[in-house]
């Protein structure tokens, strides 16, 4: 099924009017990095008690106020968990070195603060057609900037190692999106990667009140409704690079569980931000009408298990040759030691979830009977840290399998190289043999008899006879060395009897000595059994054996 929840996350990007180069270190003080350039009041709008973006050639709908960051918060979180992390793209070893990172369309500047925060070596840099990000407390490496993707970009060419962007497609048109994306390879390092996520705008069944006011809108406002499922194919015509797309499905109602439902929420929100105008677009005679129609499309997402189509595009431009540097030949022990630094960095991830798992346990435990909602608070967390614990298990038995097929791989190249290598020299050997004994058969002495040389053929034969005579000698000496001095050989199975009998022996002899244990009487029931009800989630059960034993 596909669906739009996130479509909406990010937003176009935009420009100062002083233009101004991305800093190294410190940053601009005025109209530049960290600035929200311009007076606020003709950056934002009101409508109905929210506040919009007001830049002239926006094509964003969504609010920008408080309210609205704390929904991108929960969609940040939701999409970190579904792709296993803020970035798919392969740069996790660069960002540790220390790069130059841009994020397109930033909003609150949620992913530039946790990548900040993860890898202090790299630079990040959020840009945003208005400033909607912390001003004062954010990470050292961390700057934002507003910018506007439909106009000049305020950096260089090359400017960037890793360009991070998505949820743009309900913002710009295609047009303005393919020529956005030129912007950014243009800043973009020989090298360097794009990380692109897009979702799928419509939903699969026909009757969706989202579907109808979602086609009234984009016809007028020249967007697409399937840009997300042709983007590849457009950046790949435009060429330059290496084009991956990986394919996320989130679900979307309570059948996904709690990811289900956060999603719907989220989507809800939506929806009642567009109510005003799906409601005049569909025509309908109240709102009464609206939220009962709402209603029913909920009950039928989660009827039919639906899902949002998450498409996630990494683009690998070429190096300054030409070519992908990313298709250079990895040797097997270039993959083994890379393999390995992953399962190092597993490992210390697992224990530091171990550890904050059991942290939680304690709180729960400190809290069963004193606070019930910390306590369910923290089981929670506690679930969630075991959820990527064994999720991370999963992931070490994989690399683990794969160093082993890799070795086991690499033995076997070994060996048959080997081989060959034996096997010439055998060819060699036998060539070089040969050539002697046919170079003495022509050789002439003076009275016409042959000259016998080491290579005849017979001495040959006569030297194997000698070898093998040899070797039975040997094999007759170390038979006699290996009989046993103190007659005939041990009976092995006599011995191994014997060793079971004496272990038997023992075994009978500890359960002797242990007392069978007291028989408990049950206890009888002092009041008429309880009507059954509904089992109880796994969170409360857990916060109940707590209570119980602090109780006793």
């Amino acid at each position: 099924m596909s669906a739009i929840m996130f479509c909406f996350r990010r937003r176009k990007s935009a420009k100062p009017k002083a233009k101004a180069e991305a800093p190294s270190s410190v940053p601009p003080s005025k109209n530049g990095l960290n600035s929200a350039e311009g007076d606020i009041s003709t950056n934002f709008s009101s409508n109905g008690g929210r506040r919009f973006h007001n830049v002239e050639n926006s094509q964003y709908l969504l609010p920008n106020d408080d309210t609205e960051s704390d929904r991108l918060h929960s969609q940040h979180w939701i999409v970190r968990n579904v792709q296993g992390g803020n970035f798919v793209a392969p740069v996790e070893k660069e960002l540790d070195q220390g790069i130059k990172v841009l994020d397109v369309g930033t909003g609150p500047g949620t992913w530039v603060l946790e990548m900040a925060r993860d890898f202090i070596s790299s630079t990040f840099i959020g840009i945003d057609i208005s400033a909607n990000w912390p001003q004062n407390i954010r990470p050292p490496n961390s700057y934002f900037q507003i910018a506007n993707l439909n106009e000049e970009l305020p950096f260089e060419k090359h400017s960037f190692d890793y360009i991070h962007l998505r949820f743009l497609g309900m913002g710009l048109t295609e047009k303005q999106y393919e020529d956005g994306y030129k912007k950014l390879l243009y800043i973009l390092k020989p090298g360097g990667y794009i990380e692109i996520g897009e979702c799928d705008v419509r939903f699969a069944f026909q009757n969706s009140i989202w579907n109808k006011f979602l086609e009234t809108m984009v016809q007028s406002r020249g967007m697409s409704t399937t840009m997300a499922e042709t983007l590849k194919d457009t950046i790949q015509d435009i060429g330059g690079c290496e084009v991956q797309e990986t394919i996320f499905r989130y679900p979307l109602g309570p059948w996904g569980g709690k990811l289900g439902v956060l999603a719907a929420e989220d989507l809800q929100q939506v929806y009642g931000i567009f109510k005003d105008n799906m409601i005049q677009a569909l025509r309908m005679k109240s709102p009464e009408e609206f939220d009962a129609a709402v209603v029913a499309e909920f009950k039928e997402f989660n009827r039919l298990h639906t899902s949002i189509i998450y498409h996630k595009i990494i683009v690998h431009k070429h190096d300054s040759s030409g070519h992908n540097r990313s298709k250079s030949k990895t040797t097997a022990k270039d993959s083994i030691v890379k393999l390995r630094e992953t399962l190092s960095m597993l490992e210390k991830r697992q224990a530091h979830l171990e550890t904050k798992a059991e942290n939680e346990y304690k709180i729960a435990k400190l809290n069963a009977t004193k606070n019930r909602r910390v306590a369910l608070l923290a089981l929670k967390k506690k679930k969630a840290y075991e959820g990527q614990i064994d999720k991370i298990n999963g992931t070490r038995m994989t690399i683990e399998t794969q160093v082993m097929a890799i070795e086991n791989a690499n033995v076997n190249l070994e060996t048959m190289n080997a081989l060959r290598g034996g096997a010439e020299a055998m060819r060699n050997i036998h060539g070089s043999i040969i050539a002697k004994w046919r170079f003495s058969k022509k050789t002439k002495v003076e009275k016409g008899s042959e000259r016998s040389i080491p290579g005849d053929i017979n001495k040959v034969d006569a030297t194997m006879d000698e070898i093998r005579d040899q070797m039975d000698i040997a094999n007759e000496i170390s038979d006699a060395i290996s009989r046993p001095v103190l007659g005939d050989e041990l009976d092995e199975d006599e011995l191994l009897n014997e060793l079971e009998e004496l272990e038997q022996e023992e075994l009978d002899a500890k359960m002797l000595e242990s007392a069978p244990p007291a028989m408990r009487a049950p206890n009888v029931p002092s009041h008429e059994p309880a009507m059954n009800t509904a089992v109880e989630d796994d969170e409360e059960a857990e916060l109940k054996k707590l209570q119980a034993s602090m109780a006793m």
